[in-house]
């Protein structure tokens, strides 16, 4: 839970007239937890932290953007984080217009890469709002990064958290160090040696550090080597399509015997 808890002193420091604006509102701080407690953003960056800080918590059995709006209005909500495709959801949902949700100040996503249309979506259906992005995993307690300031990048999961280090292997890998990551898998010590080598965390995830914000662009099993030899993940096309204002949603998945044949049918021309 340390991890958490930086994160939100991180919040803090950079954001505090955010935070000074959300508590002249009169509402008190209320979480409504979304997601489920299986997952350590459910469970760690959510529950947890808000136990610890006596904060009212709101729990959903499962996802439903109307039953969202319901609560959000009747428990007077303030804080709302979960993955970006629910937070989208819970925004174009049709009654959203006419939901009182004037409680509802910060709002967060995490868990996957998030759309460029993210940040927009939210300014313009909460202007006031304080948006956060994060990247972490169960492996680092649930945080590594922290999009905390107005600097933050377009698709940026922010800059890494206070003691916690992070690098980019030459293949792309992104690599995680700080006293926050876990000691071992549970009577896997296999598994273990093949992921922390050298004390640095192998993540499977693969992005870039510039300016010291951190973007995640995809896994590294998912990498795509075109015939050109050139590497595309999956996230990055996803995220030229969401550019377009008649898509909602994008998913793409790699087909190897699609792949296979498109190159047994090469005309000379690089896929």
């Amino acid at each position: 839970i340390s991890a958490c808890l930086v994160g939100s002193e991180m919040c803090i420091r950079d954001s505090p007239e955010a935070i000074r604006k959300m508590f002249s509102t009169g509402f008190a701080p209320c979480t409504l937890l979304s997601v489920p407690l299986f997952h350590v953003s459910g469970c760690y960056a959510a529950f947890l932290l808000n136990l610890r800080a006596g904060r009212k918590t709101v729990m959903m059995y499962k996802w439903s953007a109307e039953d969202a709006l319901a609560l959000i209005e009747k428990e007077r909500v303030t804080i709302f984080s979960a993955v970006p495709s629910m937070v989208v959801d819970l925004l174009r949902h049709p009654k959203f217009k006419t939901t009182d949700t004037t409680s509802l100040f910060s709002i967060g996503g995490g868990g996957t890469a998030c759309p460029p249309s993210f940040k927009s979506t939210i300014s313009e259906n909460l202007g006031d709002a304080y948006v956060g992005t994060g990247y972490g995993m169960t492996e680092t307690t649930g945080v590594v990064s922290l999009n905390s300031k107005d600097r933050a990048q377009v698709g940026s999961v922010g800059e890494p958290l206070p003691d916690t280090e992070v690098r980019i292997a030459d293949n792309g890998e992104v690599l995680v160090r700080g006293d926050h990551v876990f000691a071992g898998y549970w009577r896997k010590p296999e598994k273990t040696a093949e992921d922390i080598r050298d004390g640095w965390l192998h993540t499977g995830d693969v992005g870039r550090l510039e300016d010291g914000m951190l973007t995640i662009t995809g896994r590294l099993k998912d990498i795509i080597i075109t015939a050109g030899g050139k590497n595309i993940t999956p996230a990055e096309i996803e995220s030229r399509m969401k550019f377009s204002p008649y898509i909602s949603d994008a998913v793409v998945i790699g087909d190897p015997v699609s792949y296979t044949h498109l190159r047994a049918h090469e005309t000379g021309r690089n896929l």
